[in-house]
């Protein structure tokens, strides 16, 4: 999902040109199995509200996606597919 969040940025502030890099990605991260589920509530509990706006903020961005015309689907594709290049 985040290279769509660019692209529609990307639209709606006329950037043009845009390319990123992946950096200071985990390597060995943790699966939510590795925890205990007392953990992960408690988590859960202390991120309440950004998980609420997590939510809203995906939905929000699943529906812009959905409204997308067919030239825009297709530009996003090719984004996705440049930015998979690098």
């Amino acid at each position: 999902m985040y290279a769509q969040s660019i692209f529609l940025m990307s639209q709606r502030f006329g950037w043009k040109n845009v390319q990123y890099t992946k950096k200071n990605k985990t390597k060995h991260r943790l699966k939510q199995e590795d925890f205990s589920q007392e953990t992960i509530a408690t988590i859960r509990k202390r991120n309440e509200l950004d998980l609420a706006l997590y939510d809203y903020a995906k939905d929000r961005l699943q529906r812009q996606l959905h409204s997308l015309d067919s030239v825009s689907e297709r530009e996003l594709e090719q984004f996705i597919a440049q930015q998979e290049k690098r």
